[in-house]
């Protein structure tokens, strides 16, 4: 699911 884990990268950046 390296799908998730782009979304979720993107996310962390967002969140920081």
């Amino acid at each position: 699911m390296v799908n998730l884990i782009s979304m979720y990268q993107q996310w962390s950046r967002f969140y920081h």
